[in-house]
C-alpha cells in the first residue's frame, strides 16, 4: 500500500505534540532572571575562581527553561545599580522573577550584604555606600512580580569581611557574620542558600560551586516543585562536603507549585525544535503513534497495514474488522465492455480478407444441409 495518507496524519499529529520554546513560556507565563557571578575582586585576596563561570552556566540554563536572563559578570558597584535597574524594568508585567547570585556576601548586623568588584570598607560607613543590600534587590523584585525565587552562593570565605571585622572595636566586630543571615520576606518568596545561616561555604575545587554544580544537575529534571528541586540539591551538596556544608531554604511562596523545569529533559546544547522524522513505509511503525493516525481512516489497506504490522497487538484483530467492513461497503466497478474493432481501423488489405473470410449469404442453409429455392 503506498503510506502518502498515513504519513500526513502522522506529520499532522507530531505537530500536534510538539511544543516551541516560545510556545512553552507562554504556557508558563514571563519568567525573568537576574543572574550575577562576581570573582574578579580588585583587592588580590578577594579573587575569586568560580563565580562567573557559575553565573554563565545557571544563565544558559534558565534560558533553556525559558527564562528572559539578564547576566552580569564582575560588576562593579555602579554597575550592579545599573543592573538592577535592568532588572527592574524586565520584572514590569511578568509572572515570576529569580535572582542568583554567586560571590562574596556578608552579614551585618542583620542585614545581607553582596560585595561588588570594587568593594573596600575601611569604616563601617563604607557598608552602606560600598556594598549592594540585598533589602535592595527584594524591594525591586516585590514592588514588581508576586512570585519571586532567590538563589545565593555568597557564603564564601571573605577576607575582606574578615578584616573589616578586625578593624572594628570589640564592642561592634560582633556585628559582621562570616556567613549570610536568614532574610525576612513579603508572601510570594522563596529565598535558597548556599549553606546554613552563619555559616561559610565551599567554593569548589571544580568549575563550579558544590551549590551551583548540584542546581545545574537537578534542574535538568523536568517537574520538580522548587522545594523538591532544593531537597535533591541539599543531598547533593552534602555528599559532596562530607556533610559540611548544608544548604537551606525557607518558602512563603502562594497558588501552585513552583516548577522551574516544565519541559522534557534539557539537552546541553540548545537546538531548534524538530518533528520527529517519519519512518519510510517498509518500516514497522509504532502502534500507539500508527493507532491514533488511523483513526478515521475509511481506508480498507490502511487497516490491514495496521493488523500485519502489529499481529499481537489486541488491536490487530479489530483491525482486521475495520479492513473487512470498509472493503465490502467499497462498490464494485463493471468490468468495461470488450473493445470494437472497426474495418476502417485495421491494416490495410487485412479489410478485404475478412470480407472474404465473413460468411456468405447462403453459408448458414449449406451448413444445415438446406438448399436455397
Amino acid at each position: 500500500m503506498t503510506m502518502t495518507k498515513l504519513a500526513v496524519r502522522l506529520l499532522v499529529l507530531a505537530m500536534l505534540v510538539v511544543f516551541s520554546p516560545l510556545q512553552a513560556q507562554e504556557i508558563v507565563g514571563k519568567r525573568v532572571a537576574l543572574v550575577v557571578g562576581i570573582g574578579a575582586y580588585e583587592r588580590p585576596v578577594n579573587v575569586l575562581r568560580n563565580p562567573p563561570n557559575d553565573a554563565r552556566a545557571m544563565a544558559g540554563k534558565l534560558e533553556k527553561l525559558g527564562f528572559e536572563v539578564i547576566v552580569a559578570i564582575d560588576q562593579d558597584y555602579r554597575g550592579m545599580i545599573d543592573v538592577l535597574r535592568r532588572f527592574d524594568r524586565a520584572l514590569q508585567g511578568a509572572d515570576a522573577g529569580l535572582f542568583y547570585y554567586s560571590g562574596h556576601g556578608m552579614e551585618y548586623r542583620g542585614r545581607n550584604l553582596l560585595f561588588p568588584t570594587d568593594a573596600v570598607l575601611e569604616t563601617e560607613g563604607d557598608v552602606g555606600i560600598a556594598l549592594i543590600d540585598m533589602e535592595q534587590v527584594q524591594q525591586v523584585m516585590e514592588t514588581a512580580v508576586d512570585t519571586r525565587l532567590l538563589f545565593l552562593d555568597a557564603c564564601r570565605d571573605n577576607p575582606e569581611a574578615r578584616r573589616f571585622r578586625s578593624s572594628l572595636a570589640s564592642n561592634r566586630s560582633a556585628g559582621v557574620g562570616f556567613g549570610l543571615a536568614r532574610m525576612d520576606a513579603a508572601v510570594g518568596t522563596y529565598i535558597a542558600y548556599a549553606t546554613a545561616p552563619g555559616e561559610v561555604a565551599d567554593d569548589g575545587a571544580g568549575d563550579h560551586s558544590p551549590f551551583t554544580a548540584a542546581m545545574l544537575t537537578h534542574l535538568d529534571e523536568p517537574g520538580l516543585e522548587v522545594g523538591q528541586l532544593m531537597r535533591k540539591v541539599r543531598n547533593s551538596v552534602l555528599e559532596a562536603t562530607n556533610d559540611s556544608q548544608v544548604p537551606w531554604d525557607h518558602s512563603s511562596l502562594r497558588g501552585a507549585p513552583f516548577i522551574l523545569n516544565q519541559s522534557p529533559a534539557i539537552e546541553d546544547q540548545p537546538s531548534p525544535p524538530t518533528l520527529p522524522t517519519l519512518p519510510p513505509a517498509s518500516a514497522p511503525l509504532p502502534a500507539d503513534i500508527l493507532w491514533t493516525a488511523l483513526e478515521g481512516s475509511n481506508q480498507a489497506d490502511e487497516w490491514r497495514y495496521f493488523a500485519e504490522t502489529f499481529p499481537g497487538d489486541p488491536r490487530a484483530r479489530i483491525a482486521v474488522l475495520r479492513a473487512n467492513v470498509l472493503a465490502a461497503a467499497t462498490p464494485t466497478k463493471p468490468a468495461p465492455p470488450p473493445a470494437e474493432i472497426s474495418v476502417a481501423a485495421l491494416p490495410q488489405g487485412a479489410s478485404d480478407r475478412a470480407e472474404a473470410a465473413a460468411p456468405g449469404p447462403g453459408s448458414k442453409e449449406d451448413a444445415l444441409g438446406l438448399s436455397r429455392v
